[in-house]
């Protein structure tokens, strides 16, 4: 309750490693500021808005892989539910380094901006994200997300 980000996994281009698998489940939220975001794009940046939504799904110029290339995979998170929160579900792989075998399983997201993803594979299973402000599912390039 009242904390910055819920679940949270940060890496960006110049720090490399390899993340996961994990698995998390059975989380209530509420008040939040993010309830999920995973990045391999970290930036430090504040957001504000509609606007960040926007910058989030932007295409992104791809780098060759590298020691310090970051690679998020095999992450599994259901049964989560969150209120109150300001931004639902954030996800931003990198061209050169996807977020792969991401399941979303049962989640019940209630939030002011939805979803941002970009390079991402994986599947939704019965997730609900809600929005009052914007678009709910924001999808950017190369997003191969399976949905039921």
């Amino acid at each position: 309750m009242g904390t910055g980000t819920g679940i949270r996994i940060k890496s960006a281009r110049d720090r490399g490693n390899r993340i996961g698998p994990m698995h998390a489940r059975d989380i209530t939220m509420q008040d939040v500021e993010t309830a999920i975001l995973l990045t391999c794009s970290y930036a430090g940046q504040s957001w504000v808005g509609d606007a960040v939504m926007d910058t989030l799904v932007a295409p992104l110029e791809a780098a060759t892989p590298s020691a310090t290339t970051p690679f998020i995979k095999d992450i599994t998170i259901e049964n989560l539910k969150a209120r109150n929160v300001k931004y639902g579900v954030v996800l931003s792989g990198l061209p050169e380094a996807k977020l792969e075998q991401l399941t979303l399983k049962h989640l019940e997201v209630e939030s002011q901006y939805g979803l941002a993803a970009r390079y991402v594979q994986g599947a939704f299973c019965d997730c609900k994200i809600s929005a009052k402000l914007g678009a709910p599912l924001r999808f950017g390039p190369e997003c191969a997300i399976a949905q039921d």
